[in-house]
């Protein structure tokens, strides 16, 4: 009787300890292409959001990473790569643009409502440009050079 009763209890915690994370998900799907793959699942409910002076943690299954690129001018193909990181952000992003020649080249943000928040031209390769001062929400980073737009970020400040 003593060994069935061990032999019930063994097994019982060998199936408890197996258990990494769960979440009630509404669905969930796996997906592959030549870049790599993903599974990926909707509904998660269960998350919290700690805040710091030196930043924010969010705990959950699932964190949010979000790069949008609304649009990009094929005109500029391979010669350049513009960057926006991080996104999300607390306080500021950075612009990367990989190219030499800089004369030529600004920037514009602004808001959902598309009034401009702030307007510069790229004197460098990286710069810092500080939402510091505009609340929560999303915001749009618009990149010319000499007037014709070459690429469109969506930039979400959490």
């Amino acid at each position: 009787m003593k060994q069935i009763f061990l032999i019930m209890i063994l097994f019982w915690l060998c199936n408890y300890s197996g258990i990494a994370q769960t979440s009630v998900n509404a669905t969930g799907f796996p997906a592959s292409g030549s870049g790599g793959s993903l599974e990926a699942s909707i509904g998660q409910v269960v998350f919290q959001t700690e805040y710091s002076p030196s930043g924010y943690l969010i705990q959950g299954v699932q964190q949010p990473y979000e790069v949008s690129v609304i649009t990009s001018n094929g005109e500029y193909g391979g010669r350049v790569s513009l960057n926006v990181f991080p996104n999300p952000t607390t306080n500021s992003v950075t612009l990367s643009i990989d190219i030499a020649d800089l004369p030529g080249w600004n920037f514009v943000v602004f808001d959902l409502s598309g009034k401009t928040l702030q307007e510069s031209s790229i004197s460098s390769n990286e710069c810092a440009i500080s939402l510091e001062k505009q609340p929560l929400g999303t915001y749009f980073l618009n990149v010319y050079n000499n007037s014709t737009l070459a690429k469109a970020f969506k930039i979400i400040k959490m």
